[in-house]
């Protein structure tokens, strides 16, 4: 039976850190990758009406429920300092939201349907305003294989409390039984992360989509796969 990050966290006590170690090493060969804002483009994208901090869009962890588009209390106000040539398809907001063009939607849906948590936006530019998407992730999955990748558990005392976090040194590996036929989720044990295919993200390169930097899944620092 494979081994989950809920049975390692069971073996480290309160107060104690531990490195456990993988049996059979492969995060650098894993189906998937990480995706982020390309910085080698404009990155000028601001949301006037935010939510507060306590609200912020959240894919969801161990200790704390999801918080998703549903829970916006009026239309986004996106804008650009920009013109809008300069805008790319995707960028990567605070927490767990993303903005994604309705060319790289249509790629995600095609390959992944109904994957995503979606509310139609614009951006408004410079020189007039453009149809876009806010989207999280749909599927929160405890999916890291820790036979397949290295795995740090700290535990912390702060503010009279314990924390514990989960880290993976040399990059996260997923089960593949679990992840064989999606092309995108999120980790519980990673949080707000968006893990894509290697198919998807070539997918997206196909298409011309602009925007993407994609990396070694949860590694610090990041690690390069692709950028376009």
């Amino acid at each position: 039976m494979t081994r989950t990050i809920t049975d390692l966290l069971a073996e480290v006590p309160e107060g104690q850190s531990r490195l456990f170690k993988a049996k059979h090493p492969s995060a650098d060969e894993d189906r998937f990758v990480e995706v982020c804002n390309n910085w080698n483009y404009d990155q000028g994208i601001s949301w006037k009406n935010s939510p507060e901090f306590e609200q912020a869009l959240w894919t969801g962890a161990r200790v704390r429920p999801r918080i998703g588009l549903d829970t916006l209390v009026e239309q986004p106000d996106f804008r650009f300092r920009g013109k809008l040539r300069k805008i790319v398809d995707f960028y990567r907001l605070a927490g767990a939201a993303y903005l994604a063009s309705p060319a790289l939607l249509e790629v995600i849906e095609r390959l992944d349907r109904g994957s995503l948590e979606v509310k139609p936006v614009v951006i408004k530019a410079l020189d007039g305003e453009i149809p876009f998407n806010l989207v999280m992730p749909n599927r929160l999955l405890e999916a890291v294989d820790p036979d397949r990748c290295d795995v740090r558990i700290e535990t912390e005392w702060f503010s009279e409390h314990w924390f514990t976090s989960v880290r993976f040194p040399n990059g996260a590996a997923f089960q593949s039984e679990l992840t064989k036929e999606i092309h995108n989720f999120s980790d519980i044990d990673a949080l707000n992360k968006w893990f894509w295919s290697k198919e998807l993200l070539a997918a997206a390169k196909e298409a011309g989509v602009r925007g993407i930097y994609a990396t070694v899944p949860a590694t610090l620092p990041t690690r390069d796969v692709d950028w376009f």
